[in-house]
């Protein structure tokens, strides 16, 4: 064999091994993924391949792993049914939010068959040993025409060169769970910063806006104050989505507040579940329960005749419209709700918060603000309001605030005691002039 030739066959050998070491410490071919991709073009009934997104895990796995599902309450484990199977997931709508509806398919890995299609709001989660052991990795891969959302943050610019002015009478309390790292898109972040930046500019100080993100780790430089656009240089995280904490800063501002003066912002940017409300961080990686979902009911509770002097909710995220009839149910009479979606809905991409920021804060009402949303957001869900007293929403954010005269308040239960007994007298002179 000439040397050419044998450096040549050397090469492949060597390439051939460093293959299969890595196919055996679980990396993948990325021919595995285009035969995945082939095999659901092929035999999954109504995939429009353009459209969708594909997620998968790095490897085929055998029987002793079982898939999750999100939700812990929601349903029971499913088992890998083949000696090794590819758990697809197709998501049909990749611009929604979760929970939106998706399908789970197992294929056997020789791609000689797959088991029925399972319909689901989420993605799975994957462990080994029964459930018991590890979590396995289960991601979107970019084969199809539309490409998977990254995590990541972009920095909304527009606001980089206002002069801030501190009002202490105002109040923030910012969200975004994200569940964990596969499902915390960049809009998520991105969303955060924008209405950080909104409530800045409107005079809620830095101290007193509240940004709970994640699992807290992760650097979020919402202000970008450095203007170098880098959110490892700046953090203005307060702490993880860890429910506990939301509700204890809730609580403690609404317990502490001037009735007659402060204004209470809170906002979530997040994925939601049709009747459990707002997803927040999945922190033991296992599925959320109920500590990790924060309810219309919890939220209700912790938000009930909070002591400030108007309270603004939004919600921008799946099924949103659940947290809508908390304003009207009579102990909340300071709130209003707003909604990206309604009860029954998902919501989509960055669709809410991207109209709402093109209003000016400084000089539109909230209600306004929303309003336009609906007008011309061209939004795929349908956003709602309510009010817990009617037009309390007619505010400007950015205006400075007023203390509010005790007697305003309570103004229906003083006038009684004035024109009642003004009243009285009156009937009893017009009684006294009559001819006797």
């Amino acid at each position: 064999m000439r040397p050419s030739m044998m450096k040549i066959s050397f090469f492949m050998l060597i390439t051939t091994l460093v293959h299969s070491a890595l196919i055996g410490q679980g990396q993948t071919d990325t021919t595995d993924y285009r035969r995945i991709l082939e095999y659901v073009r092929t035999n999954i009934p109504d995939v429009p391949i353009e459209r969708v997104t594909l997620w998968t895990t790095s490897t085929a796995l055998d029987k002793t792993h079982v898939a999750k599902d999100m939700i812990k309450s929601k349903s029971r484990d499913l088992v890998f049914p083949f000696d090794r199977s590819w758990l697809v997931m197709i998501d049909d709508n990749p611009e929604a939010n979760f929970g939106h509806p998706v399908r789970w398919v197992f294929i056997n890995a020789d791609f000689s068959g797959h088991s029925e299609i399972y319909k689901k709001d989420f993605p799975p989660l994957i462990f080994s040993d029964g459930g018991k052991g590890k979590s396995i990795d289960f991601k979107c891969i970019n084969l199809t025409p539309i490409k998977c959302v990254v995590s990541g943050s972009v920095f909304h610019p527009a606001y980089r060169e206002y002069q801030f002015i501190d009002h202490r009478c105002k109040f923030a309390v910012l969200v975004s769970g994200g569940i964990n790292s596969g499902s915390n898109y960049s809009r998520y972040p991105q969303n955060l910063k924008s209405m950080y930046n909104m409530l800045r500019i409107a005079g809620f100080p830095k101290s007193q806006i509240y940004v709970y993100y994640a699992d807290g780790s992760t650097n979020l430089d919402c202000d970008n104050t450095d203007n170098d656009n880098n959110d490892n240089t700046g953090n203005d995280v307060t702490g993880g989505a860890i429910e506990a904490d939301i509700r204890a800063r809730i609580d403690g501002i609404c317990a502490t507040s001037n009735n007659r003066r402060d204004i209470l912002v809170t906002y979530f940017t997040n994925h939601g579940s049709d009747d459990q409300g707002a997803c927040l961080w999945d922190i033991t990686a296992d599925g959320l329960d109920d500590a990790e979902l924060y309810s219309p009911a919890e939220l209700a509770e912790d938000a009930a005749n909070c002591a400030v002097l108007k309270h603004f909710m939004i919600h921008d995220q799946c099924y949103a419209g659940e947290f809508l009839t908390m304003a009207a149910d009579g102990h909340h009479n300071n709130l209003v709700v707003y909604a990206a979606a309604t009860a029954s809905e998902v919501s989509w991409g960055r669709e809410y918060m991207a109209q709402w920021e093109q209003n000016d804060i400084t000089s539109t009402t909230i209600n306004a603000m929303h309003q336009d949303v609906v007008t011309n957001g061209n939004l795929t869900s349908t956003a709602g309001m309510t009010e817990g007293t009617a037009g309390i929403g007619n505010h400007i954010l950015a205006q400075e605030c007023r203390e509010t005269p005790w007697w305003r308040k309570y103004w229906y239960w003083i006038l009684p005691f004035i024109f009642i007994p003004v009243l009285v007298i009156w009937a009893r002179r017009g009684r006294n002039r009559q001819p006797g």
